[in-house]
């Protein structure tokens, strides 16, 4: 079927309300659009007037290819966010992945889940070379170093199982989801469960269970544990309150302070920090002066009505001896930072 190309030539009209200041290199106030599966910054440059009176900011689309028809069967959920099309009978089918990258997924969710089993495994392994001389202590070794196999690999084929079990691109719709773990915990429980549940007429079964039981268990909570992840705007907002105390370093970075009368840059050599002064330099918890400002590892106890900005710079750690450029200002008396 041919894609014919559609040059969307409407205005796209967004409410001012909608949109956020310009900052950091945009000229213009920008809105977040998704556009090609991504969002993107989209400066709106240009100032119209709403009907009802409101301010609109415009800005001329871009084209975009047109994929049609679509057989009759396909939803609207079907198409927004899908990346694989085909044509049947000269209708078209969309879904959010291709058939070769839904069985990928199976096979390296599979590999995944036995992964998370590798280091018992090994650890059994070692034991029973360790053990070689003492029949007993080897043979429990040899054991649990078989049934921690089994059980990887059973975990690992129900994970399979299920990913090819579902339609087409149904992991693939929600990338953000973490799938692979959720998947092999969802496996763990099955095959566990499985096994707990034949060990009271099957001895095998019953010792098999007794010795995956506990690294089993170590692997679902590991599994399911939630570690905080902070976003950049986080991360930042971290630093400069332990940058503020005087906390170094800070992401590979040194940072120290000093009060002014305005936010603006501080220029002239004899006011400006040394390259020379050691990474955390000691004086700085007193103060070093230069010229007419003073520098402190944390923020400044001198912020006045006089001098109400602190004034911050940073240097990487490494290598030493790295030039202090200045970072940012912050209003502490009578104000919030700029």
């Amino acid at each position: 079927m041919t894609t014919v190309i559609h040059p969307i030539r409407g205005d796209l009209r967004i409410p001012e309300t909608h949109t956020s200041p310009a900052r950091e290199g945009l000229r213009s106030p920008w809105v977040p659009v998704l556009f090609g599966g991504r969002f993107h910054v989209l400066e709106m440059p240009y100032v119209s007037t709403g009907a009802d009176g409101s301010k609109l900011r415009v800005r001329y689309y871009v084209e975009a290819a047109a994929y049609g028809p679509a057989h009759e069967s396909q939803l609207p959920e079907d198409v927004e966010g899908a990346t694989y099309t085909w044509v049947e009978n000269g209708k078209r089918f969309f879904a959010h992945c291709s058939p070769a990258e839904h069985r990928q997924f199976a096979a390296d969710a599979q590999a995944f889940a036995f992964h998370q089993f590798a280091e018992p495994i090994a650890e059994t392994n070692a034991l029973i070379g360790y053990n070689a001389q003492v029949n007993s202590a080897r043979n429990t070794a040899y054991a649990k170093h078989q049934a921690l196999v089994k059980f990887a690999r059973l975990v690992g084929e129900r994970v399979h199982e299920v990913v090819v079990s579902e339609t087409l691109g149904h992991y693939h719709r929600n990338p953000h989801a973490d799938h692979k773990r959720q998947l092999t915990v969802a496996a763990i429980d099955r095959i566990l469960g499985t096994w707990k549940q034949n060990s009271a007429a099957d001895a095998a079964i019953r010792a098999d269970h007794a010795r995956v039981e506990t690294e089993a268990g170590e692997v679902r909570k590991r599994l399911t544990s939630s570690d905080t992840i902070e976003t950049r705007a986080e991360r930042h907002q971290r630093f400069i309150r332990l940058s503020a105390r005087g906390v170094d370093p800070l992401g590979g970075k040194e940072y120290i302070y000093t009060s002014a009368v305005t936010d603006s840059a501080i220029t002239g050599t004899a006011n400006l920090p040394l390259s020379t002064w050691k990474f955390d330099e000691s004086e700085l918890k007193t103060g070093i002066v230069r010229g007419d400002f003073t520098y402190y590892d944390g923020i400044p106890g001198n912020i006045s009505p006089d001098r109400p900005y602190a004034v911050r710079f940073v240097r990487p750690v490494s290598p030493a001896g790295s030039a202090w450029s200045q970072d940012q200002s912050f209003r502490i008396y009578g104000g919030r930072s700029s």
